[in-house]
């Protein structure tokens, strides 16, 4: 499987209105501060993609904040997996996995797991070359 083939297996959805901060941890003082990536690109349980202004690694860490139309605020961690320039700015399309989610400090929490479950149109887990599973 090829990463784009991996970044494809969950459905992403295009969500608007969803707000996007973050901070790319690189020292005590940029840990209080979170910048203004604007609107999310798509999302799934699994991860994000939105634009930032900065070049970043793969596998660098982020701490990113995510603010949804219905009120909804998600406090999240996750490594970039991906980059790509934007188109006719200087910002870049970024794709961030998140971390496990989990009771440890490390992990996400599980309630941020349930709410991205429940997004209307969101696959729990199914290949787009498979048929999502029926409901009843």
């Amino acid at each position: 499987m090829t990463k784009n083939e991996e970044r494809s297996t969950l459905q992403r959805i295009d969500m608007p209105g969803v707000v996007v901060r973050y901070k790319i941890p690189k020292g005590i003082r940029a840990l209080k501060y979170y910048a203004n990536a604007g609107e999310a690109l798509n999302v799934s349980k699994s991860g994000i993609a939105f634009h930032i202004d900065e070049s970043v690694s793969f596998g660098t860490p982020v701490q990113i904040k995510v603010s949804f139309p219905d009120g909804q605020h998600l406090d999240l961690k996750g490594n970039i997996r991906w980059q790509q320039p934007g188109n006719s700015d200087s910002k870049q399309m970024t794709g961030v996995q998140f971390y496990a989610f989990g009771r440890k400090g490390h992990y996400n929490p599980p309630q941020a797991l349930e709410y991205l479950r429940s997004m209307k149109g969101q696959a729990i887990e199914f290949h787009t070359d498979e048929k999502p599973p029926q409901q009843d």
